[in-house]
């Protein structure tokens, strides 16, 4: 056989064996990402795309479902991710919808993957079900892919860690700001200004966290991830609310609250974010009232969003409303709840009650009811901060083993 020939056999060779390449790289790629329904088994995961994972979005809207299954015999955590983002129309708006109806807002970030949630916890053998509710007004193109890897027990941040430690519920046993909480209701889901938030209702054991060599509470995961606490200790502060303003930047408490951050915390601050206080000092018609009273006290209608003008600070005080949802009560003694402390002394929130014969604040009195108190008296000041989300944390929260956080 000639040279000639024999170089081309081995050119036809060479062409069918990247042909098949190609082929087979190409089978394998949209194995893995596909508009079509498509199972992917991970190490331990099983993970059904129901509607596939490569997201072309044409429509005004659309949803895409998925699940989540653990094949092994052991818990396991696990990530889900935007990859390969190549579009996002203007005004779209993606929210994560779980089996129990838990909601979490997708931010479009063009730029760089997205982590819609991480260190998410699934027991053996269990399965996990989701939708991604696309609202896109313009129906323009979203162009994205779905991606579910599992994650390392040790990379588990904060909030996971908090929420994979209690058995999360979507509604408190008792009517909250009608009947005190005296119980452990455990990690109740609700939303705020920024999304999904869990809070702690009754007399709950397992919220203790040690930070800055003192202990605190933890109040609540906020929307946006952050950690809420409240300080657990006595502070040698008595302080006026405010002697002349109703402005807070301008009170005494605010001063003292600033004080004690920069003797206390100020070393460890690099920890703490800051985070929105909400101080609801909107008047009536009458000028008799604020605007919490009448929420709170005639309509009993608490809520972790704020009406009122927002406070952007690394330190602050619990509102009213954290305070009901706590499971704390207007006129309502309660010495069995995660907020009573006997060693407390009456202490100020941060929420206005009335007008009437002067400024008057909510205050938790000593046997943990909730009572307004002229801004001039002297109460106790109780901080209340806010951790960062991407913290690691060892412990299991109770007060013999509480949360501390881990320097990595």
């Amino acid at each position: 056989m000639g040279k000639k020939y024999k170089k081309i056999i081995l050119f036809i060779i060479l062409i069918l064996g990247l042909v098949f390449i190609l082929g087979y790289s190409y089978k394998k790629y949209s194995n893995s990402f596909s508009e079509g329904a498509i199972v992917i088994k991970l190490a331990n995961l099983s993970v059904n795309y129901l509607d596939g994972n490569a997201i072309k979005t044409p429509s005004k809207n659309k949803t895409i479902n998925f699940s989540v299954t653990n094949d092994s015999n052991s818990d396991v955590f696990y990530s889900i991710k935007m990859v390969n983002i190549k579009k996002f129309a203007p005004n779209v708006k993606l929210t994560l919808v779980d089996k129990s109806n838990n909601k979490i807002a997708i931010k479009t970030n063009q730029k760089s993957d997205i982590i819609i949630d991480n260190g998410v916890k699934i027991t053996s053998h269990d399965t996990h079900s989701y939708s991604i509710i696309i609202d896109n007004p313009q129906e323009d193109f979203n162009v994205f892919e779905l991606e579910i890897s599992e994650d390392k027990e040790a990379d588990i941040t904060v909030t996971k860690t908090i929420i994979n430690n209690n058995i999360i519920k979507s509604s408190p046993t008792t009517k909250v700001g009608e009947v005190i909480s005296t119980t452990d209701e455990g990690l109740i889901s609700d939303l705020d200004d920024y999304g999904v938030t869990y809070y702690f209702r009754g007399n709950v054991s397992n919220n203790y966290f040690k930070f800055a060599d003192k202990m605190w509470r933890i109040v609540r995961i906020n929307g946006d991830g952050t950690i809420r606490l409240i300080l657990d200790e006595p502070v040698q502060v008595l302080e006026q609310f405010s002697s002349e303003s109703v402005d807070f930047d301008k009170s005494g408490i605010s001063k003292s609250l600033e004080d004690w951050y920069k003797a206390n915390l100020y070393s460890a601050e690099k920890f703490i974010v800051e985070n929105k206080y909400c101080y609801d000092y909107t008047l009536s018609s009458d000028n008799n009232v604020f605007a919490a009273y009448n929420r709170l006290i005639v309509a009993n209608n608490p809520s972790f969003n704020c009406e009122g003008k927002v406070i952007s600070k690394k330190i602050g005080l619990l509102s009213i409303d954290e305070a009901i949802f706590a499971g704390l009560a207007v006129n309502k003694p309660n010495n069995s709840n995660y907020l009573y402390n006997s060693r407390l002394n009456d202490w100020w929130t941060i929420t206005p009650a009335t007008n009437d014969n002067g400024f008057n604040v909510f205050i938790v009195r000593i046997d943990g009811a909730i009572v307004p108190a002229n801004s001039r008296n002297i109460k106790s000041i109780r901080p209340v901060i806010n951790l960062s989300s991407y913290l690691h944390i060892e412990g299991d929260g109770t007060k013999e083993n509480p949360y501390k956080i881990i320097e990595k």
